[in-house]
């Protein structure tokens, strides 16, 4: 107050201003860094590798090689060509290892040689001054972290490839990017040290006033990116995974282009997320919850599904989308309150079954989904009163609700609430 020249009341008022925003500022950063701290799901888990790699290190190249169904680009029978030797002896004669990893999940005799692109860059003109829907293998070397406008790039390399077109790229999950602290310097300077990383290029980047002096600073070079975020990126911009793995403290990633980009305007990035769902009569509705999963893991909800099978109650298994703090929030279910909204709203009644993205309403037989469509979904789902230990028991679970349902609305109700109550509150089963 001294320096600003203020009266002796509003300099005491300034001061503890500054002291409040400093303690709570200091409480949300701490929060913030404990959720991000990686752990041992946040990496390249053995789930998205082949078993041999983690299991058995110690293994015969050609019988590798025997184990993988290579990745054909369908209906293309190229001249022939030495892309093959072109990669091994010219791009990647000093990363034999990238090399291996390439021609192991992809039939390169089915790519052209004209139609490939390698390259080590962030620079976006050197991919948009190639022709559109005209590569058949695009290769950066440079990692995803380095980017500034990361989603804008991947559109853009999207529209150089031909349907089915192998992208390929790398990244350094933030598990891997806290070993690195570790193995350059000592445990009790290293620790300290990435938490003022991880709050200038993991938090700075999401919040609206402070990401532009951040991009301004660094151009949007060595940001801090989750497994779950650098893929659910790629399944947002069309692309589907193929393959995977750690070399050089990064994850390589072998992609195809399936589709067209998607064109929801904001992926769950806030603290509050709105989820699409199917509502009544097939209409969608946004349920809101708390994030308790990296950014963009809703993107990747087929890939974990295409790798795990369901769980008990028809959770994923070993589900790496999920922060530390989003697991106990979930057991809490702190995560379901902002789903009030959708109460208030109409689009949810209290009690019925459970509003579904459309890859797991999928899941369900077509005569189900017919039905099921002509009932208002609940925040509290039959699951919780009957505890199913499988899919096929979730479907019996609502088929047998429906139809007490159709017989007496609110005694069905009546008795499902209180029995989900008994096994939530007093029997302690709650979501995991």
């Amino acid at each position: 107050s001294y320096f600003l020249q203020l009266p002796e009341f509003y300099g005491s008022l300034y001061m503890t201003g500054v002291v409040i925003y400093s303690f709570w500022s200091f409480v949300i950063a701490l929060f913030v860094y404990i959720d991000k701290i990686p752990h041992k799901t946040d990496e390249i888990r053995s789930e998205f590798l082949h078993a041999y790699e983690l299991k058995h290190p110690e293994f015969d190249p050609k019988v590798e090689q025997a184990e993988i169904n290579k990745y054909k680009l369908i209906g293309n029978v190229p001249p022939e060509s030495n892309l093959k030797t072109k990669l091994e002896f010219i791009y990647f004669k000093k990363y034999p290892e990238i090399f291996s990893f390439l021609e192991r999940k992809l039939d390169l005799s089915t790519f052209n040689l004209d139609r490939t692109f390698v390259l080590r860059s962030t620079d976006p003109y050197n991919v948009t001054t190639l022709p559109e829907n005209h590569l058949e293998l695009f290769i950066n070397l440079h990692q995803l972290n380095d980017f500034r406008r990361i989603n804008r790039y991947l559109i853009e390399v999207s529209k150089r490839l031909v349907d089915g077109g192998v992208f390929v790229t790398n990244f350094e999950p933030v598990k891997y990017r806290y070993k690195r602290f570790l193995k350059r310097y000592p445990f009790i300077i290293a620790n300290p040290l990435y938490f003022i990383d991880f709050l200038w290029y993991r938090v700075a980047p999401k919040i609206p006033v402070v990401q532009k002096i951040y991009f301004a600073f660094t151009k949007g070079r060595n940001r801090a990116l989750s497994l779950a975020e650098g893929l659910g990126r790629m399944y947002y911009c069309g692309f589907e995974v193929l393959d995977l793995k750690d070399l050089d403290n990064k994850c390589y990633v072998i992609a195809r282009k399936v589709k067209e980009p998607s064109t929801d305007e904001n992926p769950s990035y806030s603290s509050i997320i709105k989820m699409k769902r199917i509502g009544i009569n097939g209409n969608p509705i946004y349920v809101y919850k708390l994030r308790t999963m990296h950014p963009y893991s809703e993107y990747l909800q087929a890939f974990i599904y295409q790798q795990n099978n369901l769980e008990v109650g028809g959770k994923f298994k070993n589900d790496f989308r999920i922060t530390p703090w989003g697991s106990i929030f979930r057991r809490l279910w702190i995560d379901e309150l902002p789903m009030l909204i959708n109460l208030l709203k109409g689009d949810c009644k209290l009690i019925g079954v459970r509003p579904l993205s459309k890859q797991y309403f999928d899941l369900y037989d077509n005569e189900f989904r017919e039905r099921r469509i002509n009932y208002k979904p609940g925040l509290i789902p039959p699951f919780y009163a009957d505890m199913p230990s499988n899919i096929m028991e979730i479907l019996k679970s609502e088929e047998t609700y429906l139809d007490k349902f159709d017989k007496n609305s609110i005694k069905t109700d009546f008795i499902y609430f209180w029995k989900s109550f008994n096994n939530i509150i007093i029997n302690n089963k709650r979501s995991s």
